[in-house]
């Protein structure tokens, strides 16, 4: 998914969270634990596509080179370990 599938896909997770307070229709017959169970599982899920927008976003603040692996499809664990994490916190060389 692109960035902004991420973004919208977050405002529909979100949007769809509301429906389960709604005790009306099919979800009538559902207790308030379920209906909240699936509203709270919408609402993570919406936080990850959001975090994953944000990211994507940021993509092009930094020089590029901590998610070449990513952006590349090799998400191995060489790629990963292969990073200078040392340059991505504070007081890095960014």
């Amino acid at each position: 998914m692109t960035g902004p599938e991420h973004y919208a896909e977050a405002e529909r997770l979100a949007a769809h969270a509301e429906t389960w307070a709604d005790a009306g229709g099919w979800a009538a017959s559902m207790s308030t634990g379920e209906r909240l169970s699936h509203r709270v599982g919408d609402l993570a899920a919406a936080q990850v596509h959001a975090m994953l927008a944000l990211a994507a976003a940021t993509v092009d603040l930094d020089d590029g080179d901590a998610w070449q692996p990513v952006l590349s499809g090799r998400e191995t664990a060489e790629g990963i370990t292969g990073m200078n994490w040392d340059n991505l916190g504070p007081g890095g060389s960014r």
